[in-house]
């Protein structure tokens, strides 16, 4: 991947703080030295420390410091001052650790024994010594591993054996510092780049051919975050090597712990989403649709939670006082809730979604005359993709918790209840033949459930004899309805056109009852009384015209 920022360009951007910043603000002039409380111990300090200023003299910034356990003489104790406040002025401002003095306390007496000089440097501590505050004996004798941290022995050689000309400044920076700035750069590139081709052209790779499956994506996922973390640490690392002004690397050490700190979060955002790949391969395992919808929310909670947890993070590792953030929140929070109401709204009804479960993802659903299919719930709302037109209709959870949904999807399968019209034609063996082969149509296809079918001669219409087709097609798709509604169809267009009855249509019949000359056309069969009664009773229990089951057609065709 391209740098966008090359290390000659970083170089020029550097020198340019340096030059900007510079040195931090002079305090009010303060020649006698005055640490009867512990501000002015540190201004004290700081007006002798300070190469800058006109009173600059490390001896006396070093009578700031209790050397009462070292049992030296007055000279050597003026030396040893010295020494130790120049070490200790020169870690502080490699390390970027600006001490706000004027909000140290301005009073001889605290509450507090012990004043920490910086919130990242804690094991330093000022201390009252019968009325005057020092740096404390213990915090004296961590002054050289203070120094260590920062600027390591092995550069301090280096710098130590560096030609003159290394020494000169260009706008208040040496050449040593322009330099060993670039070759930081330029180092924790070339390591960055050097990870990022391990992983592309050999981890990446070599996971591919495990068996476990997960692991390529976890080194897609990870590649550029730890390629990033590395390229900042490095630069942590290395640049209070450098020595530069306080307020130059207080910058870069808030960029640098910055950039870290983002660095962690993409890391654990990306794991996020091959944690959720994950769940959705597992989900896609079984037959419950609820796992497959809780996936997505899931998802977008753990980022949040991600971001949210990484920001607290970093704003405390930028000695942002997250507490007092925190409750300055919880003051507008009854302006925050009212705003958002709605939102509150739509998460309590994401929730009532997945403990009611009216719908799943697949289902086919009515809601309000939307009719479609869902494709994602949502922790603010649910889309549908329509059958007409292929939209896509965002519609807000809290409007589904008192919405009417017709959960089409929810059909244990697809009804088919259907009229089929036959013309007055039809004799009664016809359509015992005919109602019989529609049932076995529907038992010979596999898509259909074997019971209920129910197939019947259901009423006389006023142009056809209709037979009443009820049945269900085993499926939740709408497509495969389709394909089995047209293929029972066309099976029953053939069985009629085998047995030889024809469809009923609305048609009017006109019979010519007589013409010009001729008698009227006779009516009925004439019998009289006594056999129009016997001929009735014939059709009761046990007559010989009774038929009340019909006709067993499998018997016949067995017997056949």
């Amino acid at each position: 991947m391209r740098e966008r920022i090359g290390p000659g360009w970083m170089c020029a951007f550097m020198a340019f703080l340096m030059v900007a910043w510079g040195e931090p603000e002079a305090l009010p002039p303060q020649v006698s030295a005055d640490r009867s409380t512990p501000q002015r111990a540190m201004r004290t300090f700081f007006n002798f420390a300070v190469r800058t200023r006109p009173q600059h003299d490390f001896a006396l910034a070093g009578e700031g410091l209790d050397l009462s356990q070292l049992g030296l003489t007055a000279e050597a104790r003026r030396a040893e001052g010295a020494r130790l406040a120049e070490m200790l002025l020169t870690a502080l401002d490699a390390k970027g650790y600006y001490i706000d003095v004027p909000s140290l306390p301005d009073t001889p007496a605290t509450e507090v024994a012990h004043i920490p000089i910086h919130v990242q440097a804690k094991e330093l501590y000022l201390a009252n010594q019968g009325g005057v505050w020092l740096l404390s004996a213990d915090s004296v004798a961590r002054i050289p591993n203070f120094y260590d941290s920062a600027v390591t022995p092995e550069v301090r050689w280096v710098i130590d054996h560096l030609p003159p000309v290394f020494r000169s400044t260009l706008l208040g920076v040496a050449w040593w510092q322009y330099t060993g700035l670039f070759v930081l750069l330029l180092v924790a590139l070339g390591v960055k780049r050097i990870v990022m081709f391990i992983s592309e052209h050999y981890l990446i790779r070599w996971a591919a051919k495990t068996r476990f499956k997960w692991d390529e994506p976890i080194f897609r996922a990870v590649s550029q975050p730890v390629g990033m973390l590395i390229f900042a640490g490095i630069l942590a690392v290395g640049f209070p090597n450098l020595q530069f002004g306080v307020r130059v690397s207080w910058l870069a050490r808030l960029g640098l712990i910055s950039l870290s700190g983002f660095s962690v979060i993409w890391l654990v955002y990306r794991l996020v989403d091959v944690f959720a790949s994950y769940l959705e391969h597992l989900t896609a395992k079984t037959d419950s649709k609820l796992d497959d919808q809780l996936v997505p929310i899931i998802r977008k909670t753990l980022k949040v939670f991600v971001i949210v947890i990484g920001a607290i993070f970093l704003l405390q590792n930028l000695d942002v006082n997250v507490g007092s953030l925190l409750a300055g929140l919880g003051l507008g929070g009854l302006a925050f809730a009212l705003a958002a109401q709605d939102s509150i709204s739509n998460l309590f009804g994401s929730v009532m979604i997945l403990l009611d479960r009216p719908f799943q993802i697949g289902d086919r659903v009515v809601i309000e005359g939307v009719d479609g299919t869902v494709e994602e719930v949502g922790l603010r709302s649910t889309r549908v993709r329509t059958f007409y037109g292929r939209s896509l209709v965002t519609i807000p959870n809290s409007k589904l918790v008192q919405a009417s949904i017709d959960n089409l999807g929810a059909r244990p399968g697809r009804a088919i209840r259907e009229t089929i019209s036959l013309t007055y034609s039809t004799t009664p063996e016809e359509m015992e033949a005919f109602a019989e082969g529609v049932r076995q149509i529907v038992l010979a296809n596999p898509h259909t459930k074997k019971e209920p079918i129910y197939v019947y001669f259901h009423q006389f219409g006023a142009a056809s004899l209709d037979v009443l087709l009820y049945c269900h097609i085993d499926t939740t798709q709408w497509e495969v309805e389709l394909r089995e509604r047209h293929r029972l169809f066309l099976e029953i267009i053939r069985l009629a056109s085998e047995i030889g009855v024809e469809f009923a249509f609305p048609t009017q019949t006109v019979h010519v009852d007589s013409f010009p000359g001729a008698g009227s056309r006779p009516m009925g069969k004439g019998l009289s009384l006594p056999e129009l009664a016997a001929r009735a009773a014939a059709f009761g229990p046990e007559g010989r015209l009774s038929r009340p089951q019909s006709v067993d057609l499998k018997t016949i065709t067995s017997k056949s």
